[in-house]
This record gives structure tokens, C-alpha cells and sequence, in this order.
């Protein structure tokens, strides 16, 4: 009798793993991914720039970014920064476009997603330094799961000469 009653608690208890898991009630923690910075130059070319490396005023940044929500759909996007240390941007391929609501602002790298749609995204965000210092640059990302999970901040701060 004992065995069959530990048989029974431990199928149910399978049974409401797997019934959160279809349901859509699994949580994750969006994560935000990053490749190597690029200085663009006025002629197109390129140099790869290492995290230890510094910019001038002026430069032209580009960083390719991946969203993931993981388990979770996306829900936003946002790149904050002092407006006076830097002008910042975010362009997305056609594919993401079409996933983003009319509320997003790529232009002022602020990107909304449709809901339940999107858990993957690539984009790339550029950046120009106005001044030089260590100013921050703030990436907040959300998906659909729970308060406890999202959303999630990342910041960076270039050295800017």
C-alpha cells in the first residue's frame, strides 16, 4: 500500500510539472547577449574593437546584440544613456520589424515586442560618444514571465578619450 501511494504522489506530481510546462507557466530570465563592438569608419570599413579598447568622440559603434526571453516571449527593449555623452541607435533586419509593435522607437533604441510571438531577437545597436569619460549605457530587457524573472538590466560604460 505504501508503495503504490508513493507511486500515485509521485505521478501527480509529474502530472503539474508537465501541466505548467504546456500551459506556458514556465519562467525564465531574458538574457541579453552581446558580440564584438565594431568602429565603423566614414568609408564602410571596419576594426574590431576588444571590451579593453577605447573610442574617440566622434566614432561610429557598432554592436550586435541578441535578445533571448528564453522560455518566455519578449516584451521590450530599452538602451538608455545621457543624451549630452552619447547618440545611440538600434537597427533590426525586416524579420524583426515586423515583430514590433508601432509604440517601438528604433531611432531612440526602444524596441516593443508583439505579444507571445518573439523569444529570440537580433538587432544591431550603434553608438556615437559626444564627450569623453566613462558614461554608462543602461540595456533593460523584459520578457512575459513573472516579476520575480523580468525584467533584467545590463549596463556598460565605454572609455571614451
Amino acid at each position: 500500500m505504501k508503495h503504490s501511494l508513493f507511486i500515485i504522489l509521485a505521478l501527480v506530481s509529474i502530472s503539474f510539472v508537465l501541466d505548467s510546462c504546456m500551459m506556458g507557466d514556465a519562467q525564465s530570465t531574458p538574457e541579453f547577449y552581446a558580440s564584438q563592438m565594431y568602429r565603423v569608419h566614414a568609408s564602410g570599413a571596419q576594426d574590431t574593437l576588444r571590451m579593453v579598447d577605447s573610442v574617440n568622440v566622434g566614432d561610429t559603434i557598432r554592436l550586435p546584440i541578441v535578445l533571448s526571453g528564453q522560455l518566455n516571449s519578449l516584451k521590450s527593449f530599452v538602451a538608455q544613456a545621457d543624451d549630452d555623452a552619447f547618440k545611440h541607435w538600434i537597427t533590426c533586419d525586416s524579420a524583426l520589424l515586423e515583430f514590433l509593435t508601432s509604440a517601438s522607437k528604433p531611432d531612440k533604441s526602444i524596441l516593443y515586442f508583439e505579444p507571445e510571438k518573439l523569444v529570440v531577437a537580433s538587432a544591431n545597436f550603434w553608438f556615437i560618444p559626444l564627450k569623453s569619460g566613462g558614461n554608462a549605457i543602461t540595456f533593460t530587457l523584459a520578457n512575459d514571465a513573472n516579476e520575480q524573472f523580468s525584467p533584467r538590466s545590463f549596463s556598460f560604460t565605454p572609455v571614451v578619450r
